[in-house]
């Protein structure tokens, strides 16, 4: 037998043996009741995405559209059920003994965050989650330093330019670590504790890993600046396409800020309690285009959905969909139209309808810098929107064109202009 020969039949083996396992998983996947487009063996709805790269919003409204409000897809033998009704959104995110994040979903993930809070699970996460949470009950002693960061509005989804990111934040972060190392807590005011502060005890001692700790600091900056710009990209270009909402934002910081060599002073904690319309425009602008399109639930049992009709099996993922649950026409008359009014007195928000509106998540997997990311929202439109008018050069259109990934980043480049403002209330 020559040695040709021999390749080519161990190849063969090979590929026999991965289509043996292939085939195995595929007739032992689970199964579900719910509506979906029809699978191909081994494939299942692989095509269906495969066909237009990358994954957009719109494709998973179009099967919203033709299936219901409850519906799934096999990626593989992997089955997808995806849900877009607050009650389901209630029994997944809340109502679930113990959320488990699939590997499925956070293995691209890894690489960026290591094990931190949004990859880990189990009692890993239920640890970590104790002793970081404390570190946002006082975000209002670092939002302000935070908006130095120069590259928190620089942020792009070109491949290259996270990876030069990360290698920098990665220098960064073991510097932090060492430098804290050499320090003394105790020398430190008590209500002066930084995020690292919080991850050693009164002795010294770190209370997670070291690997553990920059695997934490490494998720908190990248899920702050990514999604945080990305929320604050939207609600520029929503601005500079209503124009009339600008006009009630700057009339606003014009009234708190007043005028003259103190208007461009920093923003403190009784400016924002009265950015009301500012509030409310970001909160319609999250409604629209959530940072975080979708919330993933691991079915670690058998989970009913639509108030039974339909289960998500055991083994399954079921994708809390937050920006087809925030487009309900029964809960949000117009879902489509972009108006705050819904969110300030009189238009209904204090009226919601329970766990209809999560642009943050909920349950025990409630995204734990939300307090911290509104404040830093509205001290960046307040401190923007007293220096500039925003005009869009992008549509609505091309808005709409949201890829499907950890954060929900526009397929196209968002374009606006700042244009200083001639305000009487402007320093000259």
């Amino acid at each position: 037998m020559s040695v040709w020969t021999a390749c080519w039949q161990g190849l063969g083996l090979v590929v026999g043996a991965l289509l043996a396992v292939f085939s195995w998983l595929w007739i032992t996947r689970p199964r579900t009741n719910a509506p979906g487009p029809t699978p191909l063996p081994l494939l299942g709805n692989l095509p269906h995405f495969w066909r237009n790269l990358p994954v957009v919003v719109n494709d998973f409204r179009k099967l919203q559209r033709c299936y219901g409000d409850v519906f799934r897809f096999y990626l593989g033998p992997k089955l997808i059920l995806v849900a877009t009704q607050p009650n389901d959104a209630r029994r997944l995110l809340v109502g679930c003994k113990m959320r488990e994040r699939d590997d499925f979903t956070t293995r691209a993930l890894f690489a960026y965050t290591g094990n931190g809070l949004i990859v880990s699970k189990g009692e890993l996460w239920k640890a970590h989650r104790k002793i970081i949470e404390p570190t946002f009950h006082s975000e209002k002693r670092f939002y302000q330093p935070w908006l130095q960061i120069d590259w928190i509005i620089s942020l792009t989804p070109d491949g290259e330019a996270l990876k030069e990111q990360m290698t920098v934040l990665n220098g960064i972060v073991k510097k932090g670590i060492a430098l804290l190392r050499e320090k003394r807590l105790k020398a430190l005011p008590k209500k002066r504790k930084t995020f690292l502060d919080v991850m050693i005890d009164d002795r010294g001692n770190f209370l997670l890993s070291e690997n553990e700790v920059f695997d934490e600091v490494r998720t908190f900056v990248l899920a702050a600046s990514d999604s945080t710009a990305t929320a604050l990209s939207c609600i520029f270009a929503l601005l500079g396409l209503h124009p009339e909402w600008q006009d009630a934002i700057q009339k606003e910081v014009d009234e708190i800020f007043g005028t003259g060599d103190h208007y461009l002073r920093p923003a403190i904690d009784s400016d924002l309690a009265q950015l009301k319309v500012t509030e409310a425009v970001i909160k319609e602008s999250l409604r629209l285009f959530p940072a975080v399109p979708v919330a993933p639930v691991f079915a670690s049992e058998d989970i009913p959905l639509s108030y039974g009709r339909y289960v998500a099996p055991r083994g399954s993922v079921v994708f809390v969909f937050l920006n087809l649950l925030h487009r309900q026409p029964a809960f949000f008359p117009d879902p489509d139209k972009f108006d705050p009014r819904r969110f300030l007195v009189g238009g209904g928000a204090g009226a919601l309808f329970p766990y209809s509106y999560l642009p943050f998540g909920a349950g025990s997997r409630l995204c734990v810098g939300a307090r911290f990311a509104m404040l830093v929202m509205k001290t960046t439109l307040a401190m923007v929107m007293r220096q500039f008018r925003i005009v869009a050069s992008c549509t609505r259109e091309e808005l709409e064109e949201i890829a499907v990934f950890i954060t929900g980043k526009p397929v196209r480049d968002i374009r606006i202009k700042c244009i200083p403002r001639s305000a009487p209330t402007m320093k000259n």
